[in-house]
């Protein structure tokens, strides 16, 4: 609740500290095979704990492991990614915060020349 979150902020601030991101869980909305809206939803929630918190930043990767994809498919799975994190970013803005992805090579999209 946003009560016990700003107890938690008052218990985090008292020792002198402070939050620098936020890492949720999206494994249930991989953000290449789910809609849009599901994964706007979970952030949102995201964005509203972090909010609470005085987190500005919350980072994002793709979920999906790596694997062969024929063309047609990495393309629709890029293309839902790419209109996906653009809205999750405009989202973000407006809160005042900034989505920043990590990209890794234990996920789809892990390679510098698809960053």
């Amino acid at each position: 609740t946003r009560g016990s979150r700003l107890e938690l902020l008052d218990e985090i601030e008292a020792c002198g500290l402070g939050i620098s991101g936020y890492a949720p869980d999206f494994t249930k909305v991989s953000p290449a095979l789910v809609s849009k809206e599901s994964y706007l939803e979970r952030l949102k929630s995201y964005i509203d704990f972090s909010g609470d918190l005085g987190i500005s930043t919350i980072r994002v990767d793709t979920v999906s492991p790596p694997g062969r994809l024929d063309e047609r498919e990495y393309e629709e799975r890029f293309q839902r990614l790419a209109g996906t994190w653009r809205d999750s970013g405009a989202l973000a803005e407006e809160a005042g915060m900034r989505i920043v992805w990590e990209f890794e090579p234990g996920f789809w999209l892990n390679k510098p020349s698809e960053v």
